[in-house]
């Protein structure tokens, strides 16, 4: 994972095989400290492997459940 800006991070597509794009998060290092502790990363990565998908799968402060 490569932090970007002060909000943005990165996972590049190289990261795990059948990824079609980056995934991108949007989020404070606080706010990044619960979603590394939830299943929100697995599954951002899931999606940047969807069939159509465009430039990057992106996930928002609000990701974490």
């Amino acid at each position: 994972m490569e932090k970007i800006s002060p909000f943005v991070w990165k996972i590049d597509k190289k990261f795990r095989h059948g990824m079609n794009v980056p995934a991108m998060i949007f989020a404070s290092e606080k706010i990044m400290e619960d979603v590394l502790r939830d299943r929100s990363i697995e599954q951002l990565l899931n999606v940047t492997s969807l069939p159509g998908i465009q430039k990057a799968a992106m996930v928002m402060p609000d990701v974490h459940i």
